[in-house]
């Protein structure tokens, strides 16, 4: 899942206006450089997160209770 912070809420929503003043206005070029920013920032913040989610996974691989057999 990707968090965003509350400064990146802002960016994110002003993106979100960005599309809907070119779609409003019909303007596809307009609308289609919006969009693409935007997944683009989107696919930016998902690796972030996913990188985030690796290193707190394999940091906790290497955690003593890991290593003990739950049959104990």
């Amino acid at each position: 899942m990707v968090i965003f912070r509350f400064r990146d809420r802002r960016k994110v929503a002003a993106q979100h206006e960005r599309l809907h003043r070119g779609l409003k206005a019909r303007d596809s070029d307009t609308a289609c450089a919006a969009l693409t920013d935007y997944m683009s920032a989107l696919r930016r913040q998902y690796a972030k997160a996913q990188d985030a989610r690796a290193s707190q996974v394999s940091s906790s691989d290497q955690s003593p209770s890991q290593c003990v057999s739950p049959d104990r």
